[in-house]
């Protein structure tokens, strides 16, 4: 593909990938959830917890378990092979998430390859569909600061890649819907229900382009549906650390979501973050029509590509407006879906685009491939100039250099409950130092506190000197 026309545009793709996640994972800082992640992954690779049961630290204790069972456990078990390459280091992670963002990027690659294979000039246009995702705000979002969406992603992907093959390939059909079950039950164990949704895809193929008999749709449904359904009995069956992980989630963690007062109080909220994140990538796609349209004699999107358009945009409002049902509704929680709709919009521009590029004279194409590298370059240098800052959290990342430095032959310290319930605070601390803070023994030989804890509680410590901004640390006298 790079030795084509089109392969400038393979390099202005992969530079914003680079430009919109590598800078911010080079630099210290990173969201909670994505640190905690971290230290399950690290606590896995250093042999504390098991696949079914992981621990975050050892004084974490959530709905009386000990264990860390927010979700299924496959994103922290997978990560943690990094950790057991590449050791304790803080770029462990962000190593993942960077893998995790190429990974995404290939895999819808892939799904456009598969579908415009006869087409000798869309074939060339796989960047297109990458580009219009990347670019989505909690897209990139979630790669800098390593979310569980992004493995769900390409779970999710490589089961619709899996289902499409099935649907377009004469051969090997049932080992294409087996293996698209098994990424889907893959995406349960990532993320539970969420990662379901590509169970639609047989079905609304069927209701789109007509392509498949109806006795053919429930057939290969019924194949890919019965995949993670047996999957999951027969694992809860004959695994009892599976058992009590996925209850624990079922009951604990996700009938509680229903019943509980949420993050919002609009059951659309969800549908207003996703208008609002696909803005950009849907603004680009009308520039796009409506200046091919001036330039060219350009003519109305064909049959098949409105059929796909159709069908993966279906397919994104399968992965994002489920998520109504609960009030419990964060933008990032919809990541997955976002692939197929940048999927749908590409194939709803990409003729225009195609028009476009063959305009270009030879002379233009080359300034075209120069621009392309100096982007790449500039990106590249960009990054590396990241290494060493903070992008977050800096005065509390400070604070814990102090006490990480001044404590490092510490495994655990108490902790007044505001400092314990500062979780970024927490999750930085063991991540980096191995240092768990425990908020029920209030007598070990050293306590940090956050606020003016009572000095009936510091009536036997001092306090020690350490230049910090948030926080304190104490002494047995």
């Amino acid at each position: 593909m790079f030795s084509t026309k089109y392969s400038p545009f393979y390099i202005i793709t992969f530079s914003f990938i680079i430009i919109l996640i590598v800078p911010f994972l080079l630099q210290d800082g990173m969201f909670m959830d994505g640190e905690q992640y971290a230290c399950v992954a690290q606590n896995l690779a250093n042999g504390k917890g098991s696949f079914w049961l992981p621990i975050v630290n050892d004084t974490w204790i959530m709905q009386n378990s000990p264990y860390f069972l927010e979700h299924p456990p496959l994103f922290y078990n997978l990560e943690s092979f990094v950790f057991r390459v590449f050791g304790n280091s803080m770029y462990s992670e962000r190593l993942f998430c960077l893998l995790m963002a190429f990974a995404n990027a290939y895999v819808i690659h892939r799904i456009w390859k598969l579908i415009t294979l006869k087409d000798e000039t869309a074939k060339h246009l796989s960047w297109l569909p990458v580009l219009l995702w990347i670019i989505i705000p909690v897209c990139f979002w979630v790669f800098q600061h390593n979310m569980i969406e992004m493995l769900l992603s390409v779970f999710t992907l490589l089961s619709m890649l899996f289902s499409l093959s099935a649907l377009l390939k004469p051969k090997f059909i049932f080992l294409n819907l087996i293996v698209s079950g098994l990424f889907i039950f893959a995406a349960f164990l990532t993320k539970g229900l969420p990662g379901l949704f590509p169970l639609a895809t047989i079905p609304l193929f069927y209701v789109i382009t007509k392509n498949i008999t109806l006795k053919q749709t429930l057939l290969y449904t019924l194949i890919i549906t019965s995949i993670p359904i047996v999957c999951y009995f027969l694992i809860v069956t004959l695994n009892n650390d599976a058992k009590q992980c996925l209850h624990f989630y079922f009951n604990e963690r996700l009938l509680n979501r229903v019943y509980t007062t949420g993050t919002t109080n609009y059951r659309l909220s969800i549908l207003v973050d996703l208008l609002v994140e696909l803005l950009l990538p849907v603004l680009l796609t009308l520039a796009i029509i409506t200046y091919a349209r001036k330039k060219t004699n350009s003519v109305a999107i064909q049959k098949n590509d409105k059929l796909y358009a159709l069908l993966f945009l279906s397919l994104g409002f399968c992965g994002s407006l489920p998520l109504m049902a609960t009030m419990v509704q964060k933008n990032f929680y919809f990541v997955a879906s976002l692939p197929f709709f940048a999927l749908g919009l590409a194939f709803i521009s990409h003729h225009n685009i195609s028009q476009l590029i063959n305009l270009l004279s030879i002379k233009s194409l080359k300034k075209v491939k120069i621009i392309a590298y100096a982007f790449l370059i500039i990106t590249i240098l960009f990054s590396l100039s990241q290494i060493g800052k903070t992008r977050r959290d800096s005065e509390k990342l400070n604070d814990i250099k102090y006490l990480g430095g001044y404590l490092k032959n510490t495994t655990t310290v108490s902790v007044d409950n505001d400092a314990y319930f500062d979780w970024s605070f927490q999750f930085y601390i063991y991540r980096k130092y191995a240092i768990n803070l425990d908020p029920r023994n209030r007598h070990r030989t050293y306590i940090i506190t956050k606020t003016d804890t009572s000095q009936r509680l510091l009536k036997d410590y001092r306090k020690i000197d350490l230049p910090l901004k948030q926080f304190k640390l104490y002494k047995q006298k």
